[in-house]
């Protein structure tokens, strides 16, 4: 399958959009501030992961953007029709702590995975159509 070359300028408007998409999406839902950092942390997270990987395997930038994109994006979209669930169980670790009580429903999981899959799989495919 051969993918159309995406120019690196249009991937570098993708990786600011879904990084506010991620910020919009998550930001609200944490309950105080401690979280909200985390979140707001975590985008830059993944940029340090990319660079890192760029600089072992020697990946440029082209290579990597598509993958930050839809891996990024891959988390609001694993999270959707759970906003409620997600607020409450991290409210639910602000009051009682982190356990296996507040963690997150099997339904979730089972869609964030399966998200996350999807996402990798497409930003590895346009990563290869990069190079």
């Amino acid at each position: 399958m051969q993918l159309p070359s995406v120019p690196l300028n249009i991937w570098w408007g993708a990786s600011v959009v879904v990084t506010a998409i991620f910020l919009v999406f998550f930001i609200p839902l944490m309950p105080n501030q401690q979280y909200r950092v985390r979140m707001l942390l975590a985008p830059a997270l993944v940029i340090a992961f990319c660079i890192i990987a760029s600089l072992a395997k020697g990946f440029g930038v082209g290579e990597l953007l598509p993958i930050y994109s839809f891996v990024v994006l891959a988390f609001p979209v694993g999270f959707i029709g759970h906003r409620a669930e997600v607020k409450r169980r991290y409210q639910d670790r602000v009051t009682n702590g982190e356990g296996p009580a507040n963690g997150l429903s099997m339904g979730l999981q089972l869609q964030l995975v399966l998200v996350m899959a999807v996402a990798a799989s497409f930003g590895a495919l346009f990563s290869m159509s990069a190079s």
